[in-house]
């Protein structure tokens, strides 16, 4: 697509990559100072899509690896898979009951 030797697999990763990366101060900032179910909704949202793009990181890493000049192939599995898995327990921890009550709110508690 554009030449070089990096495969044209890799541009969905990394334009994904990059707007997750600019989401990250975002999210951070609205977790700490805003409350609520839909800033817990976008939260499980943002976790579950970023996940699914770490995914998507390893198929393209499995179909047309990245070229060696740019990185080995245990690298990239590697580096994926760890903030995979990071993005896999945040989204765990987002559905602990004490997560979803931090979330709610005293205003929105219906036990």
């Amino acid at each position: 697509m554009f030449g070089g030797p990096a495969a044209d697999a890799w541009f969905a990763p990394w334009l994904s990559d990059a707007i997750f990366g600019f989401l990250v101060p975002v999210m951070v900032f609205l977790f700490l100072k805003r409350r609520g179910t839909k800033l817990w909704g976008a939260l499980v949202i943002y976790n579950a899509l970023g996940a699914f793009d770490y995914a998507n990181g390893l198929a393209a890493q499995w179909i047309a690896p990245m070229p060696v000049e740019m990185a080995t192939a245990t690298t990239v599995y590697l580096g994926i898979s760890v903030f995979m898995v990071f993005q896999l327990i945040a989204l765990t921890l987002l559905f602990r009951d004490d997560v979803v009550e931090h979330f709610r709110g005293k205003a929105e508690v219906t036990k």
